[in-house]
């Protein structure tokens, strides 16, 4: 079954890359996942990423849906041109021009709100990638991400922590993994 290993290698990367940026203020609402929306966020992407950086040139994006309700967006973007050498079929060295894709990934979940992206940009241009996707996947405007509410942590240093629960409330607490955002490095 090679589309079973084709997904779950997709998967795979998409849930290692690194450089989320996290936003839980979206309204939940059902994203449009049909041809238009994502050719219209491909183009807006594309608009963005030629203003700003001069690459972009054409942007394809693809839609999937996991079984955990995540919806995923992967935009495959131009990157800029590189020259490579190679030999072609005769054997003989030669030269071409490529124009490579870079991936920005956009996991929004409905239920919460949430909306996770991922893309090997600065962070200025982050904010109007979720803007434009807000527009053309949500059919709303966000306004600028308000960071979080800062959390002490220093207490999780202490391998005899315990979080503290009310008995009566039957809950039990196991921290098994702990992500660190910095501002200005998303």
């Amino acid at each position: 079954a090679p589309e079973v290993f084709e997904a779950a290698l997709a998967y795979y990367q998409i849930e290692h890359r690194h450089g989320w940026r996290k936003r839980d203020d979206l309204p939940r609402v059902t994203p449009h996942t049909e041809r238009h929306a994502l050719e219209c966020l491909g183009k807006d992407i594309s608009l963005l990423l030629l203003s700003e950086q001069g690459r972009g040139q054409h942007c394809t994006v693809e839609y999937f849906q996991r079984e955990n309700g995540i919806d995923y967006f992967c935009c495959y973007p131009d990157d800029f041109v590189q020259t490579v050498s190679l030999h072609d079929d005769g054997g003989q060295l030669t030269t071409r021009s490529v124009r490579q894709t870079f991936e920005i990934v956009f996991a929004y979940h409905q239920p919460t709100g949430t909306l996770e992206t991922s893309a090997a940009l600065p962070p200025h241009m982050k904010g109007p990638l979720e803007e434009s996707f807000a527009w053309m996947i949500l059919d709303t405007g966000i306004g600028p991400r308000v960071p979080r509410q800062v959390y002490h942590l220093d207490r999780l240093k202490d391998r005899g922590f315990q979080f503290d629960t009310i008995p009566t409330d039957e809950v039990q607490v196991e921290l098994k993994r702990v992500r660190l955002d910095l501002p200005g490095h998303s």
